[in-house]
């Protein structure tokens, strides 16, 4: 146990000294995003712009230069009210293009220290999932380590999916339970 404890803050320290924490804009915004879960994102969201069966739809406050961001208020009869904020990154047309963007985000999320008031700090850490072309979609799901009981439930997801003949990458900061019902529901 000692010994993980060790390695972790080595690897806080070494992730701090190789990247710089937050030094590109979505770790800032990732940053600003997970720090606001234990006010249930209520800072971040913005005005509201639509209202479905099952979910309501918001503009976030939190945003990344060219992207397309939102918040999402899931409403589950059985699960209750849950969150996800999306960001759509890119859409690009050319897969290779689209899988160096998917990888050079991976690059700058992977081992970035989140600080949230209150809490120790917590490393987001996930395997890299090499895109291929013939597959429609490809995730990297990020964990946020170490897990403790404020965050246990909060997810980070990196994902390069093909819509018509373009290849999106979206980021996505979700409760476990939120992800599948958006997924259904939103276009």
């Amino acid at each position: 146990m000692k010994g993980l404890l060790i390695l972790f803050f080595w690897l806080c320290t070494a992730s701090a000294l190789a990247q710089g924490v937050f030094s590109n804009e979505t770790n800032t915004a990732l940053q600003k995003v997970i720090s606001d879960y234990p006010n249930k994102f209520g800072n971040i969201r913005g005005e509201k712009l639509l209202t479905r069966e099952g979910f309501t739809e918001y503009q976030s406050r939190v945003s990344i230069s060219g992207s397309t961001v939102r918040f999402y208020i899931v409403n589950d009869a059985r699960k209750g009210e849950s969150y996800a904020w999306t960001a759509s990154l890119s859409r690009d047309p050319d897969f290779e293009t689209a899988r160096r963007h998917f990888k050079e985000l991976y690059n700058h999320i992977r081992n970035t220290i989140v600080r949230i008031e209150g809490l120790p700090p917590v490393i987001l850490t996930g395997n890299y999932d090499e895109p291929i072309a013939d597959r429609t979609a490809t995730a990297v799901l990020f964990q946020l380590l170490p897990g403790n009981g404020t965050l246990q439930q909060l997810k980070v997801e990196l994902q390069l999916q093909k819509e018509g003949s373009q290849w999106v990458t979206q980021l996505r900061v979700f409760e476990k339970e939120a992800l599948p019902s958006l997924a259904q529901q939103i276009p």
